[in-house]
C-alpha cells in the first residue's frame, strides 16, 4: 500500500529550511545526507561555494581552484621567505613570526599568503609577468611602509644615505619607486648628485632612478670594499 506524500513547493521548502523547527529536528546524520546530495552536479560544487561553507564554519579549510597555479604561487612565495630567514638581519615581519612560532609561522605566512595573492589575481592571464607581480606582492607584505615613507626616505637621501636606506629603496616596488618620484619630482635639484642638471631641464623619472641606483651602488661597494 503506497502511502500518499505531500508535495510541497520551494517557497515551503525554503521556508522550513530556514526555520528554528528544522534545526530541532533534523540529526546529524539528516544533516549530511541533505549536504552531500544536494548539489545537481560536480559543475555546481566549485571552490567558491567549498570556501564559502568553510568561512561559515570557520573551518580554516581552503579549496583551490586551480592546483598548478597555487603550487606554482606557493613554491616562489616560500623561495622568497626562506631566502629573508636566512639574511642577516630579516625584516621585522620574519624575525618576530620565527621567534614566536618558528618555522611553522613561516609556513604558515607561505600558505596565507600564496592564498592571498590567488584570491587578488584570480583568473588572470599571464604574460611573462608573473615573477616580477609576485616579487613586487612579496615586498608590499614583508616591507610595509609607513605614512610618511615618501618624506622619510627623501630625507634619508638628501642628507646621509645609508645601508638601510638601500635597502629600503631596493624593497620598493616598482610602482612605489615611481610614485616616491612623482611624488618629490619638483624637489629633486636639492639633490647634489642630480646637481648636473644641464640648462635647467629636469631629469625624466628614469634618469631618476638610475642615478638613485648607481648612488646606492656607490655606497654599497664602499661599505663591502
Amino acid at each position: 500500500m503506497n502511502e500518499s506524500r505531500k508535495v510541497i513547493t520551494r517557497e515551503e521548502f525554503m521556508a522550513y529550511f530556514r526555520s528554528e523547527e528544522m534545526n530541532e529536528e533534523l540529526t546529524v546524520s539528516d544533516r549530511h545526507e541533505i549536504f552531500s546530495g544536494i548539489m545537481l552536479g560536480s559543475s555546481d560544487l566549485t571552490a567558491e561555494v567549498i570556501n564559502d561553507v568553510c568561512s561559515r564554519y570557520d573551518s580554516g579549510t581552503t579549496a583551490i581552484d586551480d592546483l598548478d597555479s597555487f603550487l606554482e604561487t606557493h613554491y616562489r612565495i616560500s623561495e622568497i621567505l626562506a631566502w629573508e630567514n636566512n639574511l642577516d638581519k630579516p625584516c621585522e615581519l620574519i624575525e618576530e613570526t620565527q621567534a614566536k612560532e618558528g618555522m611553522y609561522g613561516i609556513y604558515q605566512l607561505a600558505k596565507e599568503y600564496t592564498i592571498d595573492f590567488q584570491q587578488l589575481h584570480k583568473n588572470r592571464e599571464w604574460d611573462g609577468e608573473f615573477l616580477d607581480v609576485v616579487d613586487d606582492f612579496m615586498k608590499e607584505k614583508l616591507y610595509p611602509l609607513g605614512v610618511d615613507w615618501m618624506q622619510e626616505l627623501f630625507n634619508e637621501i638628501e642628507e646621509a644615505p645609508t645601508l638601510e636606506t638601500l635597502k629600503l629603496w631596493s624593497n620598493l616596488t616598482q610602482k612605489q619607486k615611481d610614485e616616491f618620484i612623482d611624488y618629490n619630482l619638483e624637489t629633486y635639484s636639492d639633490f647634489s648628485f642630480m646637481s648636473d642638471w644641464q640648462d635647467g631641464v629636469p631629469p625624466t623619472r628614469e634618469e631618476i632612478i638610475a642615478q638613485l641606483n648607481a648612488l646606492f651602488e656607490t655606497i654599497n661597494g664602499e661599505t663591502n670594499g
